[in-house]
């Protein structure tokens, strides 16, 4: 049974992840809403003299899940990972999660659902001091570039033990003049020399399971860590320590096959990459230098390939043509023109939306209860594909 550990700040996205991610033959906990229903408090509010009754459940819970054999995969919503919590799930293997909610993004979901938050204001001091903690303990990610991550199946893995006890992954993190699958809209080749540049500046870059920064094995930093750059791609050596047993644990997924993708984060400047238009498919983007790379990792199979074909499904059933709003709003980000055939796509798109608002506002029951405001949410769509069609108006009036 697959054990998925999920955290990060609160309205973060935590339990829709879980909610998206899950099999039907699965089990949830959310510990943050066990302390709610402990103590009668508002989501994030603590009472302190519980927590010994939270952790005696905790450990319930653990020790029936390392002997659960009836359910596919168990998932554990928290706020906060550290070595304690990571020691309480000895004997079991566990996929970390982090959610990369950037802090502004979570105290604007608090803003905007404050009638259904009874203590937004604690919540938000509860945002702040997670944020606070993270830099702290894992560094300050303020005022960098937008990350972006990219997913392929390792090559030319090699695994060895080394002399001393010593524990060896390597294989290539990122290929050049290979093209992608679609990536919403778009398509990517990574050209040859892209990572000179950042490697030239000699980066603190860390090899990780799954992108969480608590699941550290190598880093650059340290030397345990050694990344290079060829005609082929971007090639990474990790060396995992006799007496680290967190990377002793993913050296040992790897060499059984069941980690078998490898993944970099990085960011891109404008000047680092070109966009092209193709008539017959999505339009082509061609990296020649990145920025920033800020973690290479090997990872599980990422779940948001299942999770993008569902979105795609049920949208082109309601009617939208997925492939070109997703080209569409992708060529608006990047400022280039948009033509008459993406007008009239947005125009189609407005009225799909409009069908489903309903013409009468219906009681949703109580707060706490009722879905997450689906016809405010379609609301806010309508206005903002509105809002690029008088922007593409604008511009059309200009010429």
């Amino acid at each position: 049974m697959d054990v998925n550990v999920v955290w990060g700040a609160p309205a973060s996205g935590k339990s829709t992840y879980v909610r998206e991610n899950r099999s039907k033959n699965s089990v949830t906990f959310d510990f943050d809403m066990l302390m709610r229903e402990f103590s009668g408090l508002s989501p994030h509010e603590k009472n302190n003299n519980l927590i010994g009754y939270l952790l005696d459940v905790r450990e319930l819970i653990i020790e029936r899940l390392k002997n659960e054999k009836r359910l596919d995969d168990a998932w554990v919503i928290v706020t906060w990972v550290d070595d304690d919590f990571r020691s309480q799930f000895e004997g079991l293997e566990v996929n970390y999660k982090l959610m990369e909610t950037p802090e502004d993004v979570c105290l604007k979901r608090v803003d905007e659902n404050s009638d259904r938050h009874i203590a937004s204001d604690e919540m938000k001091e509860v945002i702040k001091e997670w944020f606070v903690k993270y830099k702290h303990t894992y560094g300050d990610r303020s005022g960098k570039m937008e990350l972006e991550k990219r997913f392929l199946p390792i090559e030319e893995l090699e695994i060895r033990t080394e002399e001393e006890g010593g524990l060896k992954i390597s294989g290539y993190a990122a290929l050049y003049n290979r093209k992608s699958d679609n990536l919403g809209g778009f398509v990517e080749i990574l050209r040859p020399g892209a990572f000179r540049k950042a490697l030239e500046s000699e980066p603190d870059v860390k090899a990780l399971f799954n992108h969480d920064p608590s699941s550290i094995f190598a880093r650059t930093k340290n030397g345990s860590l050694a990344l290079t750059e060829n005609q082929t791609g971007l090639k990474f050596e990790a060396m995992i320590g006799a007496d680290d047993e967190d990377g002793k644990r993913i050296y040992n997924k790897v060499k059984n096959g069941l980690i078998d993708q490898c993944s970099f984060a990085f960011a891109c400047g404008e000047d680092g990459q070109k966009w092209t238009e193709s008539k017959d498919g999505p339009m082509l983007r061609e990296i020649f230098e990145v920025d920033l790379l800020a973690d290479v990792s090997v990872v599980t199979n990422p779940a948001y390939p299942q999770t993008t074909v569902q979105a795609r499904s049920i949208l082109q059933e309601a009617g939208f043509d997925f492939d070109n709003i997703a080209s569409l709003i992708t060529r608006a980000k990047r400022g280039l023109p948009l033509n008459d055939s993406d007008r009239d796509l947005i125009n189609a798109s407005i009225m799909v939306l409009q069908s489903y608002i309903p013409e009468e506002r219906v009681d949703l029951g109580e707060q706490d209860t009722r879905k997450d405001g689906d016809a405010d949410l379609l609301d806010l769509m309508l206005r903002e594909l509105e809002l690029v069609e008088v922007e593409h108006k604008l511009v059309k009036e200009r010429k």
